[in-house]
């Protein structure tokens, strides 16, 4: 996949796929990571097709957002049920992207599928993180992490694309280095969740403690934004870190965003009251 930067790990599990294809494939990264640009170009080869367009034996949920409900997966099985006249071992495949979005309804109808897709089939699920599928389909699938690239290879690829260092630099804080969020920020996409994010993130990290706490009325009550400002600061942090050149104090500041940010993601996720976390956070900064 010469066209797509990818961390050597997750090449040499894409390579073993190819090799040996799997009847169900979950990819796995974080938002922004390119998973499903990654999945459309990895159904391609397994095709043996240059593009996705116009090919009569794929089937892709995912296009709407909300939910994906049972009616979804009820059109995917008519799909499966269908006969395909190709003879190659791998015929057909069915892409569920950001399969978190399945209901608990959803996800049990389809593992029947999961289990025994009919022969030459391949699923391919995308998710934000392992525990976003139920436990029944994970074990029935093999699980494709989707690394972010070396900080080198980001560099020379969106250097190639135009932009100077100090760009891509920036990106690289903002993003963790995740090439799906770069490439979006570099494009200048201000309306991008994260590029909004990314601002309320640097904005937190500049104001002192009273007026941080003055942002937590505001924040607590749109809970993905929220979400979104800790995945950037917990990005920031990590690239911060492995700067080696920065002093003890900085890194020890960084230590703190990252270990103060992840407890927060943690605790919303957990369905903690907002007011109460965003509260710890901003007074822990």
């Amino acid at each position: 996949m010469p066209d797509l930067i990818i961390h050597h790990r997750t090449q040499q599990a894409i390579d073993a796929i190819l090799y040996k294809p799997p009847h169900a494939i979950v990819l796995v990264g974080a938002r922004g990571s390119g998973k499903e640009t990654l999945a459309k170009k990895l159904a391609a080869q397994l095709l043996g097709v240059e593009s996705l367009d116009s090919q009569p034996y794929v089937h892709y949920v995912g296009e709407a957002e909300g939910a994906i409900s049972i009616d979804h997966v009820r059109d995917l099985q008519h799909f499966l049920s269908r006969k395909t006249t190709s003879q190659d071992s791998v015929n057909r495949i069915a892409l569920v992207a950001d399969g978190g979005r399945m209901t608990l309804e959803a996800q049990n109808a389809i593992l029947k599928s999961v289990e025994e897709p009919p022969q030459g089939t391949i699923l391919l699920f995308t998710a934000k993180h392992s525990k976003e599928l139920l436990p029944t389909v994970m074990s029935r699938a093999r699980v494709l992490q989707v690394h972010a690239p070396e900080t080198d290879a980001l560099h020379l690829h969106f250097a190639q694309e135009g932009y100077t260092k100090p760009e891509i630099d920036r990106a690289i804080m903002i993003s963790g280095g995740l090439p799906g969020l770069m490439t979006e920020l570099l494009a200048g996409n201000t309306e991008h969740p994260i590029a909004i994010a990314a601002e309320m993130a640097r904005n937190i990290l500049r104001l002192d403690t009273f007026g941080r706490l003055a942002l937590i009325d505001p924040l607590s009550k749109q809970r993905l934004v929220c979400l979104d400002v800790l995945f950037v600061l917990q990005q920031m942090a990590t690239i911060s870190l492995r700067d080696e050149s920065k002093s003890t104090n900085a890194q020890k500041q960084w230590l703190t965003v990252l270990k103060e940010a992840s407890h927060a993601q943690e605790a919303l996720q957990a369905n903690a009251q907002p007011k109460l976390v965003l509260t710890h956070l901003m007074l822990a900064l």
